[in-house]
């Protein structure tokens, strides 16, 4: 995991031990949250940005995914994905708690 400081310079915090998948990241600001999914195991994960650990996660309640991004909006997380079941193109708004839509 790693971020951009005020020079664009690239910082590396730590690995985060995930595989492969993570597609898409939002930031909950009320509780200082970074949630990140992964499609390749249908999950939603909790990090602690500062030391890029994993606090937890929730399996997604989603069809097959892929190609997704994420933001933080009004309280809920909400992605853009394909779902490769129909190759469509859908937003969804995802509970960080269940992994439910």
């Amino acid at each position: 995991m790693f971020y951009f400081d005020a020079g664009f310079n690239q910082v590396f915090v730590g690995d985060l031990g995930i595989q492969n998948g993570i597609g898409g990241a939002g930031y909950d600001a009320s509780t200082d949250t970074l949630y990140m999914i992964n499609h390749e195991e249908q999950r939603i994960y909790d990090i602690d940005y500062a030391t890029a650990t994993v606090n937890g996660f929730v399996d997604i309640a989603a069809p097959d995914i892929e190609f997704h991004g994420a933001t933080w909006f009004d309280g809920q997380l909400w992605s853009a994905l394909v779902n490769l079941d129909t190759d469509q193109l859908v937003r969804i708004e995802i509970s960080a708690d269940t992994g439910g839509d």
